[in-house]
């Protein structure tokens, strides 16, 4: 065989190619099949087709000529048994072997469970800040706990980038009617939630498809496994993840599933060590430690308090992940001597990894929210001054909106903040979550954000940290409310996933704007929003469109202070039709009286806004409502009702949400007859 592997051929990303050449000779005889000696050309690191013909010829002389070449393998056909599936893993030592031969399979130390499949992510998934962070039933130990916990999402584990330790805890799985809804969706999928005996268990999981390295992490209680988020559930969870999450473990998987695809079948038969270590759970628990300080920087995570310090931040996150590095050498180093790995096969190990990662065939992208925030990527990557500015405006603007709590005990966003500093940054929170664009405004968003940051840092402090992203021309605060309304709004949809939590409505020319926080929506939102704030603005600028025209009158209709005023007067008079134009399509909405409903989700309940908010997206989901796409969802009920009900007929899941089971047709489930605790019960 002449193994090429990727880069033989020219195509649009070469590494998704996978190539070799062989020759096959038939052996009936089992014995003799299992004593047959293959002769193997290992190609795979040239970078591309002439560098491997070359590499190919020159280790085709030396094999005639009798001498060895490095990458000539000869292998026996029964010693690719030696790894469960067989994979033909030709370039291992006996060693590597003996360690698979010895070792018991993943499977028999720990029960590895394939997660629940939800058939439709946007229907039942939601990012974690879509739902609240006090509306998530995240402590439950059994399926009567949720039930009698009176809420609607519970944190679902779902695969995501490569992190080790701790972290990617991103979605909830959205249970209405105590699950019936979702429970009534599976049962029409034939099938149920999957791993019922380990539910809301703490244990260990991993991203079954992910283009880094194979890395595990720390499953919490009260989670729920999807198919993309498999776990397992060991007696010792500190001992499984250091092995799992140890350099001999990501290249025993490689050996296993040499693609990014890292199934349940796969990590069940990654060896396991016999012996027990005292050492290995200790530095696993310090692992786990660090990265939760890593988790407790980032806004989108629920562990959230503050971003680094602006002072030494930086510093102390690279001393962090210099500490973190350590302890994984640490680790890899004791699970070595678990395994007897020599260290010329741990050398072999280390370079074979170094050498370049695995297939990216079949990759797949079935996170729901787009992009990936910050938390994907390392902190060193992340974290420059820039960052960390841009990172404690967007604070600001929690604190302000009242997505942070700052002082709250174990509040989202609480800070480390005195007492006082406390309470004067809970003063600015905005109680109707309704801000605007508009200078000079008691709730101007900039002003109110320049005021958190001047209580955190003092003015001076907060100036500096501003023109760190805004340059240090212009206006201060001018500038701030053109970087709010343009690029934050930008950057927070993509922080955020495209389920953005602060919306920004926008006038046609970008002269005035509205600012909603997602959680404070309601049925009255839109008409205080009129009320209070575009209302009165109009009035306001047309009582100064009628001031200059008054002027105008006065001073007649020639000399240098008439033309002036005639140009103060055609930009008044198109500010004020901006404005009218922006109130007129917000009424629109406002006037369809929508009461929303935040299990719908984020995108669901911005879209009947597309026409103000300066993103496509909205539009496109606005368009799939009209053409029924989301009749499960309430704000379709809302807008069409007897569609709806049309759809409630055929589908039980869908009558189920909009408790208008009476309307169905179909055959209710067998358990259906019962009370809805015990419905759900027998539905799991």
């Amino acid at each position: 065989m002449a193994h090429a592997g990727p880069a033989l051929f020219d195509v649009g990303n070469p590494g998704t190619l996978q190539t070799s050449a062989y020759v096959f000779r038939r052996e009936n005889d089992p014995e003799a099949r299992q004593k047959a000696e293959g002769t193997y050309f290992r190609l795979v690191k040239e970078p591309d087709s002439e560098a491997k013909q070359r590499r190919f010829k020159e280790a085709l002389a030396n094999l005639r000529a009798g001498k060895n070449d490095p990458i000539v393998y000869r292998y026996r056909q029964g010693d690719f048994d030696a790894i469960p599936g067989s994979p033909w893993v030709y370039w291992i030592s006996t060693g590597i072997q003996d360690v698979f031969l010895k070792c018991i399979p993943l499977e028999k130390a720990a029960p590895v469970v394939f997660g629940t499949k939800t058939y439709d992510n946007f229907r039942f998934l939601r990012l974690w800040w879509e739902a609240g962070y006090k509306k998530i039933s995240r402590f439950n130990t059994s399926w009567d706990d949720f039930l009698h916990g009176g809420m609607e999402f519970v944190p679902l584990m779902k695969g995501g980038s490569e992190k080790r330790w701790y972290g990617n805890q991103e979605y909830v799985l959205l249970l209405t009617k105590q699950g019936r809804e979702f429970l009534r969706w599976l049962e029409e999928k034939k099938d149920r939630i999957r791993g019922r005996e380990h539910l809301f268990m703490q244990g260990v999981t991993w991203s079954n498809v992910c283009s880094g390295r194979f890395s595990t992490r720390l499953l919490p209680k009260g989670a729920i496994c999807s198919n993309a988020g498999s776990a397992l559930f060991p007696p010792d969870i500190e001992m499984s993840l250091g092995v799992t999450n140890s350099t001999f473990a990501i290249y025993a998987m490689r050996l296993i599933a040499p693609t990014i695809n890292f199934s349940v079948g796969a990590l069940s038969r990654l060896p396991f060590p016999a012996t027990t270590s005292e050492s290995l759970p200790i530095l696993v628990r310090q692992a786990i430690e660090l990265a939760k300080v890593d988790s407790e920087e980032i806004e989108t995570t629920w562990d959230f308090v503050s971003p680094p310090n602006c002072s030494d931040g930086i510093q102390k996150v690279a001393e962090r992940h210099s500490q973190l590095a350590e302890i994984e050498r640490q680790i890899d180093k004791e699970v070595y001597r678990l395994y007897g790995i020599s260290d010329e096969d741990r050398r072999a190990i280390e370079a074979e990894l170094a050498a370049g990662g695995a297939s990216t065939e079949n990759e797949e992208d079935e996170e729901p929210g787009g992009t990936d925030s910050e938390e994907t990527e390392t902190a060193e990557n992340f974290w420059s001054e820039e960052n960390l500015a841009k990172a404690w405006i967007s604070y600001a603007v929690g604190i302000v909106m009242g997505q942070f709590e700052p002082g709250s005990e174990d509040g989202l966003g609480r800070g480390r903040f005195d007492t006082e500093t406390a309470n004067h940054l809970q003063a600015l929170k905005d109680q109707d979550g309704l801000l605007v664009k508009d200078p000079g405004h008691p709730d101007d968003l900039a002003a109110k954000v320049l005021s958190a940051l001047e209580v955190i840092f003092g003015e001076e402090k907060a100036e500096t940290l501003i023109r760190e992203v805004l340059g240090n021309n212009g206006e201060l605060l001018a500038n701030l409310r053109d970087y709010l309304a343009d690029k934050f709004f930008k950057e927070h949809i993509q922080k955020y996933r495209k389920r953005p939590i602060y919306w920004y409505l926008r006038s046609a020319k970008g002269n005035y704007g509205l600012w909603l926080y997602y959680h404070r929506l309601d049925k009255d939102i839109l008409f205080k929003a009129l009320l209070n704030y575009v209302e009165p603005k109009i009035r306001l600028e047309e009582d100064r469109l009628k001031a200059l025209r008054n002027r105008k009158e006065s001073v007649g209709s020639s000399g240098r202070e008439a033309k002036q005023l005639e140009k103060e007067i055609d930009r008044q008079e198109q500010f004020v039709s901006e404005l009218k134009d922006f109130e007129e399509k917000l009424r629109r909405v406002a006037n369809l009286h929508l009461d929303f409903n935040l299990n719908d989700g984020v995108i669901l309940n911005m879209a009947p806004l597309w026409e103000l908010i300066p993103w496509n997206e909205p539009k496109k989901y606005w368009e799939e409502l009209q053409d029924g796409k989301y009749d499960w969802a309430h704000i379709a009920y809302q807008l069409w009702p007897e569609r709806v009900q049309e759809a409630c007929k055929k589908d039980r899941s869908i009558a189920i949400a909009h408790n208008l089971e009476h309307l169905c047709e179909s055959a209710p489930s067998k358990a259906t007859g019962a009370q809805s605790k015990k419905r759900g019960r027998k539905l799991l």
